[in-house]
This record gives C-alpha cells, structure tokens and sequence, in this order.
C-alpha cells in the first residue's frame, strides 16, 4: 500500500475570504465581503480572544461523481488541533456550488493562529453510504511544526501560506483568495497516515468507518495483517478496538 504523497491533480478552484477578528474588535459591526452570506454558527460574547471567520463563498468545476454528471457538495472546516468541525449546507447537483458560508472559530489570538492550520475539505453528500472525497485545502504557515511539536498537518505550500500569513498580519481586514483543493494518490477518504516516522499510527474517519474496513481488508498494513475479528466487530468498537491493538504494539 503507497503512502499518501503530495502529488496532485486538478480538482477544482475554492474561492474564500478570511478575517482575524481581534478580542477588542469582537461582536463590533464590521465590513463583510458578501450581505447575503449565511452564518454557520453563532458568535459568543466577547471574551479576552478573538474569532478567526473564514467566508466559503464557492467552488468551481468540482468532480462529478454521480451518473448524473452532478455531486451534492458541501465542505467541512477545521481549525487544528482543535477538534470541533463545522460545515456549509449541502448543494444538491452541483459542480459549482455557491455556498455564501461564514465560518467561527472562537477564542484565537494573533500568535497562536501562528501555530494553527485550517483546513477545509469537500464532500460529496451521500445519504446512502459514507460521504466521498473531493478535496482540500490546508491554510497555515508551513513550519511543519505546531507549538515546537512535529505535525503533518503544518504543511502548506505557496498561495496557502501567503493568504494565511496576510490574515495573520492585517487584523480585522478580509484576505481574499482562491486555491486549488487537493487530492493525493491515495484517498485519504479510505487511510490518512500520521507524520513521518509514525506511518503504523493510522488516523481514521469516523464518517468512512465502513470504506476504510473494506480497503484494509485488501491490504497489509506495515504491522500486520488486518485480523478476522475486524470484520466482526461494530462500527463503534472498531475504531477503539484498532486503537488499542495499536497501542500494545507501541
């Protein structure tokens, strides 16, 4: 099995705009790129740090993954480390979709988005079975580090880095950009690896619980073979099972 590599292919343009809100600018009105832009979530009260908004507005020329020559998109944000996740409404039939989507995320300060990443993917919908990958993007300086730790999730390159560094370095002022989401060799919807020197430590997609069981039913991970048991046991075991199989191992 190859390990996912940074090699790409077109997937489509994502067009975004971002803001660093700083704690004494919160809740205070402010300019906005789009009037009829559609919040994802409530801000809280002002607090002692800021918001990061990041405003979706669109996509364009996206995969067709449907008989139809259509995806119901819609894409997903993530301010790493941190673990909540947010996400635009769903665009049935759509390879442009124009979500209009402004994106929150609370309690930032101008440093420690230093040591963040953003990162967006996009999904094609399916009510059916899991959700398939289109592609995505990483925002974030590209140190490969987060707070001195190792990470493989530092890793922007080009226009990612720029946008994010311009946010980071005009507060309270919208970066506009358009970037190109990626897609590796190997689907990340299916196996994600974890940072070099960790490839045994596999990283799973709770939403792709079932793809994932079926592709490693076909392969030979770097430790073992994957047990008969696997196959046996609930969606909402595997993962902890996996985990702790793992663990011992480490």
């Amino acid at each position: 099995f190859e390990q996912p590599t940074s090699l790409l292919t077109y997937k489509g343009d994502i067009i975004l705009c971002l803001k660093y809100v700083p704690a004494e600018k919160v809740n205070r009105d402010s300019d906005s790129p789009s009037p009829s832009r559609k919040k994802a979530r409530k801000p809280k009260l002002p607090g002692d740090k800021g918001q990061l908004h990041v405003l979706i507005k669109e996509a364009r020329n996206l995969t067709a993954v449907r008989s139809n020559g259509y995806s119901d998109p819609f894409c997903k944000g993530q301010l790493q480390p941190d673990k909540e996740k947010q996400k635009t409404q769903v665009i049935k039939k759509e390879c442009n979709p124009a979500w209009n989507c402004t994106m929150v995320f609370e309690d930032v300060t101008a440093e420690n988005l230093r040591e963040k990443s953003l990162e967006l993917t996009i999904w094609d919908h399916d009510k059916l079975s899991s959700n398939d990958f289109l592609g995505g993007v990483r925002l974030n300086l590209g140190t490969g580090k987060s707070y001195s730790k190792l990470v493989d999730w530092m890793d922007a390159r080009g226009e990612e880095i720029s946008l994010w560094q311009a946010m980071v370095d005009r507060p309270n002022f919208w970066i506009d950009g358009a970037l190109v989401p990626e897609l590796p060799k190997s689907d990340p919807k299916t196996l994600l690896w974890n940072q070099k020197g960790e490839e045994d430590r596999i990283h799973f997609d709770e939403e792709n619980a079932e793809k994932i069981k079926t592709v490693m039913k076909k392969i030979q991970l770097p430790l073992c073979n994957i047990p008969d048991w696997a196959k046996e046991i609930p969606d909402d075991q595997w993962k902890d099972k996996i985990a702790k199989m793992q663990d011992k191992k480490s």
